[in-house]
């Protein structure tokens, strides 16, 4: 692995080490193409403390989305509000799927053990 390459995948860790920006990802890696408006939606559906959704959309326009699109993995258009994946989400999607698949496991674990008390 050259430098460029484990300076990707640091990038991509930070990324799904925030909830938003992980919600984000896990989304885009199953459509491709979407808007704010939608985005917004999703990571407001997941988040367990029900935040209000204007206040996820203000989020994701003046940070998460930013942030995403400087490490090159979404194109942006926060004119239209719409995102879409680039040549670049690609490397990163079996990393974002397998934080998917232990998020859903471990919240599977916990419910479990919650309904098992």
């Amino acid at each position: 692995m050259d430098n460029c390459e484990g300076m990707f995948l640091d990038s991509v860790y930070d990324m799904l080490s925030e909830t938003r920006c992980r919600y984000v990802l896990y989304h885009l890696n199953q459509v491709e193409e979407t808007t704010v408006k939608e985005l917004a939606r999703v990571v407001t559906r997941r988040e367990q403390d029900r935040p209000d959704e204007d206040n996820v959309t203000i989020s994701l326009i003046y940070d998460h989305l930013p942030r995403l699109a400087g490490v090159g993995v979404i194109d942006y258009e926060r004119a239209n509000g719409t995102v879409e994946t680039t040549d670049r989400f690609d490397p990163a999607r079996e990393t974002i799927e397998r934080s998917k698949r232990t998020e859903l496991e471990g919240e599977s674990s916990s419910t479990e053990f919650t309904e098992n008390r």
